[in-house]
């Protein structure tokens, strides 16, 4: 339709008795014999799309087809849709089909049949950029994110542009974890319009290896929108990168042959994992790069050859295809008979390392050539951006990032954002492979078909610590004192060891330490799930220092067994940040008590603990004093460790939220929120929600699906260290003695607190998630008295059933930090009353949701890749002084 007045009509045809359109007796493809419309929805996982074109109208068009929808539906108008409150105009409509099961809505359309699955209609716009704020706002309420930008004369976009919207219709989603957005390093509360989004893909046929990637996108702060290297809005209506877009560090003209058959479009990456990004920019990959064609190098010393490294001892040494590195490496890569082994086997599998093609993966004899994909898959690991600021030719307005993370094909790797003159650059810089995943270098290499068994080499998310001596606001190597960029990081199911490089000079990486369970005073280290905290603790009278606090990890038999205490992980650590040397750690004890000054023993640390700590400081010295932490077996700690005199450190139970059997086996694999609140009185509030990412499809259920929940426990002992120390009966916050917001009666004033309720509401609330199997499984944050938790819900869950992919689907809870309540009107069929159901919205994308990422001021990225307005003012610079007389 060409304008609003034609696209009015065709919702009203679709709302309106047309039986008098038709003569009596007589058929077409839309009307049977009686004149009555015959619905296209035939089918189970039926879905219905528009493609709508608005050009050239303004806000006086939008406000004409408003009064044309509430008009009544003898005047074709949709009064009598059902739909109640102050917004009930074309924006509602959209919304209201695309939330709402047709077939549920039995009020307005009568005639649509109850089918499997949700059939809705997602409505798309293609406008000019006189509708693009009205045209992004209609996209948005009818399910795709944002319009089309039509462009006079060029009908090759709008070919370009209505591929993408089909492709869309017919896709298949690509997974992807957390989206980092770096801040200024001239103020931390500045962002940086880079968006780096680490991408990986299941092999479809159950194969052992994964491609990874990591693509670029900016954020339009304007308008907050992810753009491509285009300046297209560059995401699709399921909340992943639109096949059709360009991401920044992509060369498009060096792109092979697009598959059309799973939506790949000539001269783009988008979605496509295999295609552009950082993975397309490893050195030697393709023509173009440095370096002889598709010849990563088989040295680092080769001209342009990748920068590859191992440990060898307490150094990193170079991971170099020779005999030399061979003989080191022998036992590594598990090379372990030398009868029928040779050094030529070892030498072949540092050259897959490097990245050639030595299976002859593509037959054609050529065994010298790059492999048709190198990266490897980031399954966990979630991209660390590095702001070097303007040293080395680079300037303010454009700063030297660099961004790190791990892959599942056992590498850590260094991306550089861009070059000094400001050109897009993606190259990989160097990459560090640990010993101590070298072992699934054979897996990955022979790649046979597994798919319970996904090897993991470093899936661990890094953390930093970042030190501008002479806050010059860029970063320069110059000694012990100088400015200084440190980054630890583990390996979750890659291992049990944790890794401390010195990236201050991020072209030349140096191995500061390594910690694992055979290391002395770590023997209870699981495999390390645990991100690294840093901060400043004095813990030995001479001056603050930088420390790295980790938990003990996971014990995997917790896979399969929940009952029992586990034999590793159920530990907290904290270490020296420039030596790795051991400051205190809490471990199973036979009491509650100090073991040494650099041991505390608790007897209820039964459970591992994968969970990464929240780490505070509760008084705004600079110093971190506690600590909070949730483990396997459904408890959630607090650990203090205030003042330089150890032996007064200590952990104690904060909570105790499931009985590790049945509906209750409730687990934390994820950092808890902390906030410092009030009611009646101050407390500090633990938000942590449950969730078993060991086992997210409930393949493993032991007495019946888990009741998940959201919790905010309320710690009223606000002074860090004023808790006794040698209690013997530590039993915290139990699950019962919290208040259950459930039912969200004190929204709808249908309840009052009764005595008892008062008194557990004063301990805490709690909130099951609504379906069944629902689970949180990442950190919940919390922002101007909202809490922003995502969950997961599997496939048969209530999340599509049969008619959704198999990857299942993720929610978007957004509720008050005072009671559970709603504050967002979510849903389009309760008027202008929030309920239960508005406390969530269902998230564009499939699979395993990560957490929001709050963008300064007044968003927050969500995991579909969506911008959400948090509802906060803006801050202000205030200014003060002392006045002495």
């Amino acid at each position: 339709k060409g304008s609003l007045d034609n696209l009015n009509d065709f919702y009203a045809d679709s709302m309106r008795d047309i039986s008098s359109d038709v003569e009596p007796g007589t058929s077409n493809g839309t009307y049977d014999t009686a004149g009555t419309y015959k619905t296209p929805l035939t089918e189970d996982c039926s879905k219905l799309f528009t493609v709508n074109f608005t050009f050239n109208a303004g806000g006086g068009a939008d406000n004409t087809i408003d009064t044309d929808i509430n008009a009544s539906k003898a005047k074709q108008g949709m009064d009598d849709i059902g739909l109640t409150g102050k917004n009930n105009n074309f924006e509602t409509v959209l919304k209201f089909l695309q939330q709402t099961d047709l077939a549920d809505a039995t009020d307005v359309w009568g005639k649509a049949p109850d089918l499997e699955g949700k059939q809705n209609v997602t409505s798309f716009f293609i406008t000019d950029t006189n509708m693009k704020n009205t045209g992004n706002s209609w996209a948005a309420a009818g399910g795709s994110t944002a319009a089309y930008l039509w462009e006079k004369g060029k009908a090759d976009k709008l070919v370009e542009d209505l591929t993408s919207i089909f492709n869309q219709i017919l896709s298949v989603s690509t997974t992807f974890t957390a989206a980092s957005v770096p801040v200024s390093v001239l103020n931390r509360a500045q962002v940086i319009d880079n968006v780096y989004i680490a991408l990986f893909k299941a092999d479809p046929s159950g194969k052992k290896r994964w491609p990874g990637n990591m693509k670029k996108l900016k954020l339009n702060l304007s308008d907050g929108l992810l753009e491509d290297a285009t300046g297209s809005f560059a995401i699709g209506s399921d909340g992943r990168i639109k096949e059709s877009a360009l991401t920044h560090w992509t060369k498009a003209d060096e792109l092979p042959a697009p598959d059309t058959s799973v939506g790949e479009i000539a001269g783009k990456d988008g979605r496509a994992v295999m295609r552009g990004g950082s993975g397309q920019n490893i050195p030697g990959f393709m023509s173009g790069t440095a370096g002889a064609t598709g010849d990563p190098g088989t040295e680092n010393s080769g001209t342009g050859a990748r920068q590859l490294y191992f440990d060898n001892g307490t150094s990193l040494a170079d991971l170099d295809a020779t005999t030399g590195v061979a003989d080191v490496l022998w036992s590594a890569l598990q090379v372990t008979d030398p009868a029928t082994d040779s050094y030529a086997d070892v030498e072949k599998a540092l050259l897959y390392i490097r990245g050639y093609d030595v299976n002859d993966e593509d037959s054609d004899s050529n065994f010298k050539e790059a492999r048709d994909w190198i990266a490897g898959d980031p399954l966990h690991s979630r991209p660390l951006p590095i702001n070097y600021g303007a040293h080395g030719g680079f300037t303010d307005s454009n700063p030297d990032i660099r961004i790190v993370f791990g892959g599942n094909d056992g590498f850590f790797r260094m991306v550089q954002n861009t070059d000094s003159s400001g050109g897009q650059k993606g190259v990989e810089n160097w990459a560090f492979m640990p010993q101590e995943v070298m072992a699934i270098v054979k897996e990955v290499r022979d790649n046979k078909i597994d798919p319970l068994n996904h090897p993991y080499g470093v899936d661990g998310a890094p953390a930093m610590y970042y030190y501008d001596s002479n806050s010059d606001n860029q970063i320069v190597k110059t000694g012990a004192t100088g400015d200084q960029v440190w980054v630890f990081f583990g390996l979750r199911r890659g291992g049990r060891g944790y890794y401390a490089m010195d990236l201050t000079d991020p072209d030349n990486p140096t191995l500061m330490w390594k910690i694992s369970n055979a290391t002395s005073g770590f023997s209870n280290l699981g495999y390390t799930f645990s991100q690294p905290r840093v901060g400043m603790v004095n813990y030995d009278g001479t001056g603050t220092k930088p420390v790295v606090m980790f938990t003990g990890g996971y014990d995997k038999q917790k896979d399969t067994n929940s009952a029992s205490s586990d034999s590793m992980g159920n530990a907290i650590y904290m270490v020296d940040a420039k030596t790795g040397a051991l400051v205190w750690k809490a471990e199973k004890g036979s009491s509650n008590g100090n073991v040494s000054t650099t041991e505390y023993g608790h007897k209820d640390l039964l459970d591992s603990i994968p969970s990464t700590m929240t780490t505070v400081d509760t008084v705004g010295d600079g110093i971190m004093d506690r600590a909070y932490v949730g483990d396997a077996g459904g408890r959630v700690w607090r650990v203090d460790f205030a003042g330089n005199d150890r032996t007064k450190w200590y952990v104690k139970k904060l909570a105790e939220l499931g009985s590790k059997s049945g509906t209750d086996d409730r687990r934390f694999f994820h950092r808890p929120d902390f906030v410092q609140y009030r009611d009646s009185s101050d407390y500090d509030a633990v938000v942590i929600s449950s969730g078993n990412r060991a086992d997210p499809l409930d393949l493993r259920p032991v007495g019946g699906t888990v009741q998940n929940y959201l919790y905010v426990i309320k710690d009223r002992v606000i002074n860090t260290g004023a808790i006794a120390v040698d209690v013997s009966n530590d039993v915290g916050v139990l699950h019962s003695e919290l208040y259950d917001t459930t039912s969200n009666c004190l929204q709808s004033d249908s309840c009052t607190l009764t005595t008892t309720e008062t008194t557990q509401m004063s301990k805490g609330w709690k909130m099951q998630f609504a379906a069944a199997g629902e689970k949180s499984l990442a950190t919940p944050t919390t922002l101007a008295k909202k809490i922003f938790a995502t969950t997961f819900l599997p496939p048969g869950s209530g999340s599509g059933g049969s008619c959704e992919p198999d990857e299942g689907s993720g929610r978007l809870y957004v509720v008050s930090l005072d009671d559970a309540t709603a504050v967002n009107d979510y849903s389009v069929d309760n008027g202008d009353a929030l309920a239960a159901e508005d406390r969530y919205t269902e998230l564009k994308s499939g699979g395993i949701p990560a957490e929001v990422v709050y963008v300064p001021f007044n968003r927050v990225l969500k995991p579909d890749l969506t911008i959400e307005e948090v509802g906060v003012s803006g801050r202000w610079k205030t200014y003060w002084f002392k006045a002495e007389y």
